[in-house]
């Protein structure tokens, strides 16, 4: 990744309970920044089933792990996420 000009190594539009392991393993693979963009639902054909336990609280306290044990450096959000779970992520992390 690093020869071809990758500033960076995402995981995106991922069920977030199974963003555990992944970034570790990644890291074994390159010293890129390493991030997560997880989605908070279910693709059900043909639209979204969204997760109402994931609260914007709830997000943020998961990105604290995305970061502190899996290494994300980078932290967003894909489906089902929403500008208050960002605020949350930003609020915690900060």
């Amino acid at each position: 990744m690093e020869e071809i000009g990758v500033d960076a190594l995402l995981v995106n539009c991922i069920p977030r309970e199974l963003l555990p392991g992944i970034l570790p393993l990644l890291r074994r693979h390159t010293a890129l920044p390493l991030g997560v963009y997880p989605n908070v639902g279910t693709y059900l054909d043909p639209g979204w089933s969204f997760d109402g336990e994931a609260s914007p609280a709830a997000y943020a306290e998961e990105a604290l792990q995305w970061r502190d044990v899996e290494g994300a450096r980078i932290i967003g959000g894909c489906c089902g996420t929403t500008p208050e779970h960002i605020a949350a992520v930003v609020a915690v992390l900060a």
